[in-house]
């Protein structure tokens, strides 16, 4: 038993990593934004060019940080699974993003996040973010 529970607190804390992650673009926080991604990280937009490390994602989002305040993401129905020794794990996550546009409509868009996370000294970090988009629609 107390295996399952400390994989269902791992997977707990990982979902908390990720939420931290929208509040962090949401909230326009950069700062806080980089530190939930080890040094070697990788995040593949699928509408941008990859980005290879702290420094890269932090131009990443010192450039767009202002497009978040018309911005709000939801992250859903993750699926997660902690490796056996405890220290990795890899999960996948629906997103939905809405969009408020100059024109006073709203778009939204649903896709897909594959992700993997490390367990490190200030607790887990993303080491890969994909995204993969399905569809979008103004409403």
């Amino acid at each position: 038993m107390d295996e399952l529970l400390r994989a269902h607190l791992e997977r707990h804390r990982i979902q908390q990593l990720k939420y931290r992650y929208c509040y962090c673009i949401d909230e326009k926080r950069p700062d806080d934004f980089v530190e939930l991604f080890t040094e070697d990280a990788k995040i593949e937009y699928a509408t941008r060019e990859p980005y290879h490390g702290r420094a890269e994602i932090r131009g990443f989002i010192e450039a767009h940080v202002d497009e978040a305040e018309r911005m709000a993401h939801t992250a859903l129905n993750p699926v997660i699974e902690v490796d056996p020794g405890g220290d990795s794990a890899a999960g996948q996550w629906y997103g939905i993003v809405f969009i408020s546009n100059d024109d006073g409509t709203t778009s939204f868009g649903q896709g897909k996040y594959d992700e993997t996370y490390r367990k490190t000294d200030v607790g887990w970090q993303f080491t890969s973010i994909r995204t993969e988009s399905r569809f979008s629609s103004v409403l």
